[in-house]
């Protein structure tokens, strides 16, 4: 008899298992949605930019001494997952993301909607390069409509100290 049902549900295949996600965007939205991927068996890259996502920069740090390698935040959102360091503003980086939505299942990313076209991220041109492929985007005030163009305050940024939205 299994002990304690670890063993029963060990040999159980994953919800997500042989499904690949390519997860882009900075914060916590995007990552955490793909981290729950992830965790039911999904292949995850995560795409950062040069700089690094946001969440290295945040902490907790061991020792609170901060660390891009050692934040709390970054190792939580994105533990399981492989990673690829593009710059979607480079025609050739951009190539290349498209050479990695090719052998995928999902994209997810949050990347803000007057952003998208310069990186080759509007849901509809993605969708025409990669039929197959279902894209998932989000965005704090939706992707259309009259409040799309706001920007949402990060909390990366603290708390904002005028209005939490700005156009």
């Amino acid at each position: 008899m299994p002990d304690n049902g670890k063993e029963a549900n060990a040999a159980r295949p994953l919800a997500l298992g042989g499904v690949s996600v390519v997860e882009l965007g900075q914060g916590v939205s995007a990552a955490f949605a793909a981290k729950l991927m992830a965790l039911m068996g999904a292949a995850v890259i995560k795409v950062e930019p040069p700089e690094g996502d946001a969440t290295r920069r945040r902490g907790p740090f061991p020792g609170d001494i901060p660390d891009p390698e050692k934040s709390g935040l970054f190792r939580y959102l994105n533990a399981d997952k492989r990673g690829i360091t593009l710059d979607l503003l480079n025609p050739a980086d951009r190539r290349t993301l498209d050479d990695v939505l090719a052998g995928a299942d999902i994209l997810i990313h949050n990347v803000a909607p007057y952003q998208r076209r310069a990186r080759g991220l509007e849901s509809d041109a993605v969708s025409r390069r990669h039929p197959r492929l279902i894209v998932t985007a989000i965005a704090a005030f939706g992707g259309y409509g009259p409040r799309a163009g706001y920007r949402a305050a990060l909390e990366f940024r603290g708390f904002p100290t005028g209005p939490t939205c700005r156009r």
